[in-house]
């Protein structure tokens, strides 16, 4: 042993010399001895990447199922590695596929997370369980298409996984590919869609998919949903629409698109405020136009306090959005219940 703390074989399973392997084998050496982070010399082997030495040693009768101490095996090893040729030569040694570590993850969670389709594959091929979920409560499925992994999503899908299943936040992997979390990947709704992923499914905020790409700006993945016959006026839990989604951030060509489609300009998440009044304090010209140009007259609508745009525009001191809504005020004449 040297300093340290590897023996010869160790050693010789890290740095792949399987001829020195094969002599400690023969000679009868402890294969299932640890070190201080749990490792057998399988373990090692797989660390790195030496397919022939992990194959040398199963048959020597090494636990081909051993772990480190974080709960980790060869096969979460070879997964994070992206090594397609040592996951095979594991399933082959009969591994079990669906070994979890501390914290829940399998190798097909690992492996959708980070998009390596060809190990999803192999796992796949092996009868991998494609709703075992991870510490974050997700499916293989959610970690792919949050993620953006459509050559994945497609292998899962084709593996029947379940398309509405939801995480903890209530989230569908349509959800996180609309636009939840770091979604907005459209190749990846579309293959959901396609799938026949359900558009209405609501998040524990009441949020549909059509919200979460609102609210990211997603123009693109909108589309689809609407192709697709996504509800346009769809509540969330404080009465907000896709479209007073867009309008609270400013996405113009998401509001557009929103309103070419029919979305409805009146729909009011508190007493009389339209997405008028909430483009009109947040000053934004743009959004302010296309929705007058949606709807003559939208601009005489009344909050519960008798504001008009005009007045929260003139409030917020948003001169830009009061000269717009000036020129093309037909209220001008309407007293504010509220000094402006």
């Amino acid at each position: 042993m040297d300093n340290s703390g590897n023996t010869p074989l160790r050693r010789a399973c890290k740095i792949g010399q399987k001829f020195v392997v094969t002599a400690f084998i023969d000679a009868g050496a402890d294969l299932e001895a640890i070190d201080e982070s749990g490792k057998t010399v399988l373990l090692l082997a797989a660390e790195g990447g030496h397919v022939e030495i992990v194959q040398t040693l199963a048959a020597a009768g090494c636990n081909i199922n051993a772990k480190t101490t974080y709960g980790s095996t060869a096969l979460h090893i070879a997964t994070e590695e992206g090594n397609v040729e040592l996951v095979n030569a594991l399933l082959g040694a009969n591994m079990a596929v669906d070994a979890q570590d501390e914290v829940g993850w399998t190798a097909l969670l690992l492996s959708a997370l980070t998009g390596q389709a060809d190990i999803v594959k192999a796992l796949v091929g092996a009868k991998a369980d494609v709703e075992l979920r991870s510490s974050m409560d997700m499916t293989a499925l959610h970690c792919a298409a949050k993620e953006g992994f459509p050559a994945v999503v497609r292998v899962l899908v084709k593996a029947k996984a379940v398309l509405d299943s939801t995480d903890g936040a209530g989230m569908t992997p349509l959800h996180l590919a609309a636009g939840g979390d770091a979604g907005g990947h459209s190749a990846v709704v579309k293959l959901l869609l396609d799938a026949g992923a359900n558009r209405e499914v609501v998040d524990r905020h009441a949020c549909t998919p059509l919200h979460h790409a609102a609210s990211v700006g997603q123009v693109g993945i909108l589309k689809l949903l609407i192709d697709g016959k996504a509800c346009l006026d769809a509540s969330d839990q404080f009465g907000r629409t896709a479209l007073f989604c867009c309008v609270q951030k400013a996405h113009v060509d998401c509001i557009s698109t929103l309103l070419d489609a029919g979305a409805s300009v009146s729909a009011s998440p508190a007493a009389g405020w339209t997405v008028l009044h909430e483009a009109a304090q947040g000053g934004c010209v743009e959004a302010v136009k296309a929705l007058l140009c949606a709807r003559a007259g939208c601009d005489t609508a009344t909050d519960e306090s008798g504001r008009t745009p005009l007045a929260i525009a003139c409030q917020k001191g948003n001169l830009e959005t009061v000269q717009l809504l000036v020129e093309t005020s037909s209220v001008l004449d309407l007293v504010d219940k509220v000094s402006i």
